[in-house]
């Protein structure tokens, strides 16, 4: 399905960056970087951004452009896959980089938006070298380390490019990362079968051993409990449970077991209103039915 492109105010800048983009959309094959049809232009935005709607703003032309839309499509493949991008993180770049920068120029707003980035940014410079050239697809990330934002992220993806690739490395090349091209023509693509599932870095038919690249069936992935203090509630939850807490983005915390879904995120809500049981007006949304082999022994 080719993405629908909508304007926010409809300027004269917004419009030939809608007109320009859809021009590229028709030059290159994106359909393995597109996992959301729903983009917005807005000469407003001071930056672009993935979520909740893909928005572009109208400060990029050719390349760039190019550049900006396909990293923003895979902030919407990261946050799919969360679970192999988290793995990655942890097991992975912590090691490989344990002191990151945060902030800008260098960095991004966390720490974990830091690794999240070099996931992102390596993709995006692996799109490029297969969209356009190696040569301007590391002229471009030479150029963002130098003079752009995330400086030392670019820097890094360029200079250990083939490094981050390596098989030994989980997820994070030759198809772990498990990038999927579908057909245009696929209504839904998780409903494709897997042997018709193709690894985008291999450019094979799937190898991987990621679970959720075993099958396109829909499940549960996380339980999502709105609340106050997401960092006291999960701890709580994960001594309970004997979970441990796989991801601490900003007001969001996840807590499970490696492997194993579903898994309880817990994230911030402002006003916040807790239920009061059993008063109507404040009832219970949702509630967790806990069980244990032995009540007695639990409760001691």
């Amino acid at each position: 399905m080719t993405p629908t492109v909508r304007l926010v105010s409809g300027t004269d800048e917004e419009r030939r960056t809608k007109a320009e983009l859809e021009a590229l959309l028709a030059a290159h094959d994106l359909t393995p970087w597109r996992f959301t049809t729903d983009v917005l232009v807005d000469e407003a935005t001071q930056l672009p951004h993935s979520h909740p709607v893909l928005t572009l703003n109208t400060r990029n032309r050719g390349r760039r452009l190019l550049a900006v839309y396909v990293h923003e499509q895979l902030h919407w493949f990261c946050h799919e896959r969360s679970d192999v991008v988290d793995a990655l993180i942890s097991d992975e770049l912590e090691q490989r980089y344990p002191d990151v920068p945060v902030g800008y120029p260098d960095g991004c707003r966390s720490t974990f938006s830091t690794y999240l980035h070099l996931v992102v940014c390596w993709q995006e410079i692996d799109a490029l070298r297969r969209l356009v050239s190696r040569a301007d697809a590391d002229r471009f990330g030479r150029h963002m380390a130098g003079s752009g934002y995330y400086r030392w992220v670019y820097g890094t993806v360029v200079d250990d490019f083939d490094l981050l690739a390596d098989r030994d490395v989980p997820y994070f090349g030759d198809c772990r990362i498990a990038l999927s091209v579908w057909d245009q023509g696929a209504a839904d693509a998780r409903q494709r079968p897997h042997d018709q599932h193709v690894c985008l870095v291999a450019g094979l038919e799937c190898p991987c051993q990621v679970p959720s690249c075993a099958s396109m069936t829909p499940r549960i992935d996380t339980i999502v409990i709105d609340c106050p203090d997401p960092e006291v509630l999960a701890a709580f939850y994960a001594e309970l449970l004997d979970m441990q807490i796989l991801r601490r983005p900003p007001d969001l915390m996840t807590i499970g077991r490696e492997g194993e879904h579903p898994r309880l995120a817990f994230q911030a809500i402002e006003e916040y209103h807790p239920p009061q049981w059993p008063d109507p007006a404040y009832p219970k949304q949702v509630h967790l039915d806990i069980g244990v082999p032995d009540a007695t022994a639990t409760r001691a």
